[in-house]
């Protein structure tokens, strides 16, 4: 059962798979706009991985924006999504 609730909740996310461009804005920052050809653009990747089992989203943006990874399931027990995999690159302190 808990597999067949995996699978359907899964599917729901289809609809994000794909390149998405995005536009923001942060206080005291020029605007980002995306689709302006240029390497200043904001997009963010969704597609499944392992069989489907889990989607990977990434994103990039120019500063001050981070860039970031998540991988997406879903957890039977809980009957809810998850990232237990999301990476905020500025984040992270390599030694």
């Amino acid at each position: 059962m808990g597999n067949d609730l995996a699978r359907v909740a899964l599917a729901q996310l289809d609809a994000f798979i794909g390149v998405w461009h995005m536009q923001a804005s942060f206080p005291q920052a020029p605007p980002v706009h995306a689709g302006t050809g240029d390497d200043d653009a904001a997009s963010e990747v969704f597609e499944w991985a392992l069989g489907g089992r889990f989607v990977i989203q990434r994103s990039t943006a120019p500063h001050p924006a981070p860039d970031s990874l998540a991988i997406i399931g879903f957890d039977p027990d809980t009957a809810s999504y998850s990232e237990p995999g999301s990476v905020r690159a500025p984040a992270l302190s390599w030694r």
